[in-house]
């Protein structure tokens, strides 16, 4: 494979930036015709075109069929031996419908950006298998979608190479660039690519009066106009007019013939570069730097195409020309900018939804950071699509920013009821774990107070819902004053059952002295007795002294029994001893538990005073909640009403949206109604053209008819013409004598008929026409000349025919010849001239009147 990059030229080095990539590609068919003769985009190359996401140039070359596009293609491509676009050596066209390569060629511009060159194939515009309308649906296509167009021809720009051209005409009747203008070449310059005609096998010398010029001299020269009025000169200026104004930016580059040996050249793809001539190679190095450098980024209203537009835009054309539409540059490129809005905005929703999930949304604090981050890469991904004006941009970009308004929404109602459900589960929590601590017997005012402290801290930390204060608030207006509420009375009622307890024990005490005292009393009493006893029975053993024996003995009895008692008064000594211990040890304990009571009291005065002002203090609490509950509730109520304000305005918009899709559908039914009646017109108008082909012929068969009969009634004139031709002769022979015998004005009788008489009876005696009426008034007018003619006549005799001719006059001559019998000859003349009167009496046998 041969590269002209590569070597050999010098000016190859201009396009070293835009040097293809290699061959590593293959051709596709972007457009095709099915069976019912309708345009298809091919699915593959749409989806490479779409894969492509920068800048696209686009170079489509055209021309007649078997004249060598493909090879041209295949050079830029830089492809070869039966690697790239079909080259073939027989007469059938090799390219059918459009076609391009696979893979985009990387180019680059002088500043450093980047865009990628898509090569396209035409159909050739003369193949034999197409029609004139077939042919100029493919040209136009190809124009449409290229940023250079390069025109194929082989020789020199002549009228034949201009008629060929003349689809350039016929496609401005096809194309339009705004919907409500009609389709003109200048309208129609301004969005077409730049030209390139390019001559093959050129074999002219490039000079103009002795100077050399250059290829686009001589193109500016072919395209001048033809000077001339006649309808051959107008057509020719119409076809250079509509070139000069369909492409304004025009050059044109000659390449002669590539070598000698024809079957060589069938083979061309395949021939090895260095059997080409040096001319050819360094004529195509110069030609692919030239396409390099002209095949700019294709552009519309000022926006740079991308494969995905470019795409759009075939589609559309394709789809106008199967509905028998006229292709409109405008309406099609706002269509596709609105599917490239749509797609835009598919991709910025797709892109935010991304961004979004891969965010780590916890609060409402991480839910706006997760936003902002997914706005910013949807804001990206849409304007990276979107293409088109400020309007349709704005318009897609507002239902982006409606879109993910709602989807924060959403998100923020769903991070909000989790984060409430989470704190309504940290609140029965934090209630389970206060009331069990409220339970315990060891629980006070202080280590309830200090639990609730650390619990609410606790909830500040994890909770992290929309209104935690309000919620936490009500927990403890709520939840923690009763649990302070059951721990007082749970105080007071330990404190009632303790001082109970106490109360009840006093009073056994108190009971238990009084056992005691009276017990004390008793012994007391018994002790007297017995010692009362005791000194009766001493005074009479006293007394019984006497009886010494009986006495001692009753004496050692007293004696034991005084022992006896004293033991027993010792004895209840003890125990009455014991009884006064027990009672001042009942007497301090009944003093202690009456500190104890006093003190309890105390603490259940403490208690009462601060459940009072905790009870204050929730009074407050309560009232400042009930407080902020009604802010909350104002503000809920100017919520609903702006929910309100904003569902009326989406049932208006809905409402709007039904109208415009009721209108679209009218306009649609309205559209299939028109064009039914265009059907039914265009059958009306093939029906009228029928019958006037049939009134046609039948005014041309009548026509004829009367021109058969005129000939008839001429030859019936001719007839008549020649039996007065005798007599005419006759009168003037009559004429001369009495010219002779003028002298003898006796000889010449009164009825001698005149010239005048003579002509008189001639012109009723012959049948008349347009053209012998004028005839035979000029030849009246002539007769007035008298014997004047007469002498001239005699003059001319010693002349030629052509001489004599000369020296009448057209009316003499129109007289002669219609007497001589060509008055058929002299109508067919009409406008007759009188070097066409000359010529026919030349014709004319020697007669009398000559």
């Amino acid at each position: 494979m041969w590269n002209p990059f590569r070597g050999g030229a010098s000016k190859a080095s201009d396009a070293s930036k835009r040097e293809p990539s290699g061959s590593s590609g293959r051709p596709l068919q972007l457009i095709k015709c099915d069976s019912q003769g309708k345009f298809v985009l091919d699915e593959e190359a749409v989806h490479i075109l779409r894969s492509i996401h920068g800048p696209v140039a686009v170079v489509a070359v055209s021309g007649r069929a078997r004249q060598g596009k493909s090879f041209i293609l295949n050079q830029i491509a830089g492809c070869g031996g039966g690697h790239g676009f079909e080259v073939g050596p027989t007469h059938r066209p090799c390219t059918k419908g459009l076609w391009m390569w696979s893979s985009p060629i990387p180019c680059h511009n002088q500043d450093g950006s980047e865009y990628s060159l898509i090569l396209l194939d035409t159909e050739g515009i003369d193949a034999y298998d197409q029609t004139g309308q077939y042919s100029t649906q493919i040209f136009s296509l190809a124009v449409l979608l290229s940023s250079l167009f390069v025109y194929n021809q082989m020789g020199g720009i002549d009228e034949a190479a201009l008629d060929r051209l003349s689809l350039v005409t016929e496609m401005t009747k096809h194309i339009r660039a705004r919907s409500n203008e009609e389709a003109t070449a200048g309208e129609l310059g301004k969005c077409s690519p730049s030209f390139l005609w390019l001559l093959r096998d050129f074999y002219l010398d490039l000079s103009e009066d002795g100077a050399e010029i250059t290829a686009q001299d001589y193109l500016e020269t072919a395209l001048r106009p033809v000077a001339g009025a006649a309808p051959g000169a107008k057509a020719k200026n119409s076809i250079r007019t509509s070139i000069r104004t369909l492409f304004p930016e025009r050059d044109c580059i000659a390449l002669v013939r590539p070598m000698t040996d024809e079957k060589k050249l069938q083979k061309l793809g395949s021939v090895d570069p260095s059997e080409l001539r040096p001319e050819f190679r360094e004529g195509l190095s110069h030609l692919l730097s030239q396409i390099f450098s002209k095949a700019q980024p294709k552009q519309i209203g000022g926006a740079i195409l991308s494969g995905s537009l470019l795409a759009g835009l075939a589609g559309m054309y394709t789809s106008a020309i199967n509905e028998g539409a006229v292709p409109t540059i405008a309406t099609a490129w706002q269509s596709v900018c609105e599917a490239e809005c749509r797609r835009a905005l598919e991709m910025g929703e797709a892109a935010y939804s991304r961004t979004f999930k891969a965010c780590k949304v916890e609060d409402e604090s991480s839910l706006e950071a997760a936003h902002q981050r997914a706005l910013a890469a949807a804001t990206k991904a849409f304007e990276e699509c979107a293409v088109g004006d400020k309007e349709v941009h704005r318009a897609y970009e507002e239902r982006l920013q409606q879109t993910v308004t709602r989807h924060l929404e959403r998100s923020r109602e769903r991070v909000r009821a989790e984060a409430t459900a989470r704190a309504l589960e940290l609140l029965a929590s934090m209630s389970a774990r206060l009331q069990q601590a409220a339970r315990l017997e060891t629980t006070t005012f202080e280590s309830l107070a200090q639990a609730v402290q650390r619990e609410a801290a606790q909830f500040k930390s994890s909770a992290q819902a929309h209104g935690r204060w309000e919620k936490l608030c009500d927990f403890l207006c709520s939840t923690a004053v009763e649990l302070f509420v059951d721990l007082s009375k749970r105080e007071a009622s330990s404190a009632q059952a303790e001082r109970h307890a106490l109360e009840t024990k006093v009073v056994a005490s108190e009971h238990s002295v009084r056992n005691v005292e009276s017990e004390m009393a008793r012994l007391k009493e018994s002790s007297t007795e017995r010692a009362r006893a005791a000194q009766a029975e001493i005074d009479q053993l006293k007394l019984k002294a006497a009886d010494l024996g009986r006495v001692q003995v009753q004496l050692q009895k007293v004696q034991q029994a005084a022992g006896n008692a004293e033991t027993q008064t010792h004895s209840l000594r003890s125990e009455l001893a014991s009884a006064e211990r027990r009672e001042a040890e009942a007497k301090d304990k009944g003093k202690e538990l009456q500190r104890a009571l006093e003190g309890k009291n105390a603490q259940l005065a403490a208690a009462e005073e601060k459940l009072s002002a905790f009870q204050m203090k929730h009074a407050a609490a309560d009232r400042s909640a009930q407080s902020d509950i009604g802010t909350l509730q104002e503000q809920l109520r100017k919520s609903a009403a702006i929910e309100q304000s904003k569902q009326k305005s989406l049932e208006a918009k809905d409402l709007e949206l039904k109208q415009v899709n009721t209108e679209k559908e009218r306009a649609i039914a309205a559209r299939n109604a028109l064009q039914a009646e265009l059907l039914q017109a265009k059958e009306n108008a093939a029906a009228l053209s029928k019958q006037k082909e049939v009134n046609m012929a039948a005014l041309s068969q009548e026509l004829e008819e009367e021109k058969r009969r005129a000939l008839q009634q001429l030859q019936v004139a001719e007839a008549s013409n020649e039996s007065l031709r005798t007599e005419v002769q006759a009168l003037q022979s009559q004429l001369e004598a009495v010219s002779r015998q003028s002298a003898d004005p006796v000889a010449v009788e009164d009825d001698t008929p005149t010239i005048p008489e003579v002509q008189r009876v001639t012109e009723k005696s012959r049948p008349r026409s347009p053209m012998q009426d004028t005839v035979q008034q000029e030849a009246g007018h002539a007769s007035k000349k008298g014997k004047a003619v007469h002498s001239e006549n005699e003059v001319e005799n010693t002349l030629t025919k052509k001489q004599v001719a000369e020296k009448m006059t057209v009316a003499e001559l129109k007289r002669l010849l219609t007497e001589q019998g060509m008055g058929e000859a002299v109508w067919a003349l009409k406008n007759a001239k009188k070097k066409d009167l000359v010529a026919l009496y030349e014709k004319l046998p020697n007669v009398a009147g000559s």
